[in-house]
């Protein structure tokens, strides 16, 4: 095992170490499902291929010759009538681990140890992080859309920077939505910058 540097442990124990958690950490999660099958998070690949059977093709890579995956679920949001709802109820039926699973969870358990980091961002759209620190004795406040910011009386936040299940309409998804977030101009983005001031972000 890699040792962890010593600056990673300094800024850690300054409480200036912000874990930034990517779609590796429910991927790598896995649970038993209703009928005795092995299941994790669903990824990236899979979302999209979801969301071109939904618009017809019998093979999801005959959509990706026509367009790049945020361009397919832009594609999807149009012909939904703007809407992602069937997409997100999709993937929030994919995300049901039990919780005795998630608080056993290796790497989510982990996490919630860390507790000189006050703050968390992650671009997961679903809540094991949350519901793992809560499991493990964590209070802890979500931030996925602007009124829920700013909020400071839990011992910990995850800051859902690419939103939620609770919030589908408000998911970055599509191409237009990685554009908007591109320009660093939406509140979330300007929450980044501040709490990015005097600590070292960790991916």
């Amino acid at each position: 095992m890699t040792p962890c540097p010593r600056e990673l442990k300094k800024r850690y124990q300054e409480g200036r170490l912000l874990p930034f958690i990517g779609a590796g950490a429910s991927m790598s999660f896995s649970w038993k499902d209703l009928q005795g099958n092995l299941v994790r998070g669903p990824s990236w690949e899979q979302l999209v291929n979801r969301a071109a059977t939904e618009l017809g093709f019998s093979v999801a890579e005959l959509a990706r010759v026509r367009g790049t995956d945020q361009q397919i679920l832009e594609y999807f949001k149009i012909k939904q009538g703007n809407e992602i709802a069937k997409l997100t109820n999709w993937l929030a039926s994919q995300m049901t681990p039990p919780d005795d699973d998630l608080k056993h969870s290796a790497l989510h358990k982990e996490l919630s140890k860390l507790k000189r980091c006050k703050k968390f961002y992650t671009t997961n759209y679903d809540n094991f992080l949350e519901r793992a620190f809560k499991l493990n004795g964590r209070s802890v406040h979500v931030s996925a859309i602007e009124s829920q910011l700013g909020i400071d009386d839990h011992e910990c936040e995850v800051v859902k920077f690419h939103g939620d299940l609770e919030h589908p309409n408000q998911i970055v998804l599509t191409e237009s939505d990685y554009e908007q977030r591109l320009r660093f101009a939406t509140p979330m983005d300007y929450r980044l910058r501040s709490d990015l001031l005097g600590r070292v972000i960790l991916f």
